[in-house]
């Protein structure tokens, strides 16, 4: 059998200079095909992660065992919570009666500015005749 010998004389920068000659002439190209290579790898990572989601048991144990330990309870700020919702509700089942009515100032007002107006008009219709 003969021997195959390959001698490559490689010139890096005449190399470098056709593929951006490539790349710059066929552009549309081969953004397509990277478009193309980048879409079919994130439908492979969608289908994977929705369809294709089973933990070995060690993987499963080793996610409960992290899960049960991670919980941990702070008293106080659930207390501080607790209390905050009892203020809350002790403040909206206050008796009402003892506010002052907003609604009932402004309607007193009200009347005595009409009840100017209709001596207003009286006095007009005095001049008037």
């Amino acid at each position: 059998m003969k021997k195959l010998e390959i001698k490559l004389n490689l010139n890096y920068k005449d190399l470098y200079a056709k593929i951006a000659g490539f790349v710059v002439h066929k552009s549309s190209i081969v953004l397509l095909f990277i478009g193309i290579l980048f879409l079919g790898y994130c439908i492979h990572v969608w289908y994977q992660n929705v369809y294709s989601y089973e933990w070995d048991e060690v993987k499963k144990q080793d996610y409960m065992n992290n899960k049960n330990a991670g919980t941990n309870l702070n008293r106080v700020k659930f207390e501080k919570v607790l209390e905050d919702i009892e203020r809350r509700k002790g403040e909206y089942e206050k008796n009402m009666d003892d506010a002052e009515d907003f609604f009932r100032l402004r309607a007193k007002n009200a009347n005595e500015e009409s009840v100017a107006k209709d001596d207003d008009m009286k006095g007009d219709e005095k001049k008037v005749r």
